[in-house]
């Protein structure tokens, strides 16, 4: 196979099992800054409305990768079961196709709750 996925070189599940994290701590990072200018006290304030859309849309495009992701891994480890080889580079793509569904599946869920608040709470105390 020429996309890198082979048995002997799994550079896309690296990839999907790399990436999740990646993009969770981004989404957080990102989140933190775009937040914090939602905040009337800073110069130059942006719109909470704004800031809310942005956060859920940053939200929804990292969800949207990492479910490819978890699922490219996942149809990838499938496939490595049926093929039952036993080879050392089989067995190699099939633990990082696991580790890439296992990250994969579980960030998922960590980005949705993480963008959680921008659909329910306000910024800067605003909901007390």
């Amino acid at each position: 196979m020429s996309n890198g996925a082979s048995p002997d070189r799994p550079r896309a599940l690296w990839a999907a099992a790399l990436l999740p994290p990646a993009l969770w701590a981004a989404q957080g990072t990102i989140g933190w800054y775009v937040g914090g200018h939602g905040c009337p006290a800073l110069e130059p304030g942006w719109s909470p409305r704004v800031v809310r859309i942005l956060l859920q849309l940053l939200t929804v495009a990292a969800a949207a990768v990492v479910a490819a992701l978890a699922l490219l891994a996942w149809r990838r480890r499938q496939r490595l079961e049926g093929d039952g080889i036993a080879a050392a580079a089989s067995e190699r793509a099939h633990f990082v196709a696991t580790l890439a569904t296992v990250a994969g599946v579980t960030l998922l869920l960590g980005l949705v709750l993480a963008g959680l608040p921008s659909v329910m709470v306000q910024t800067c105390g605003q909901a007390r």
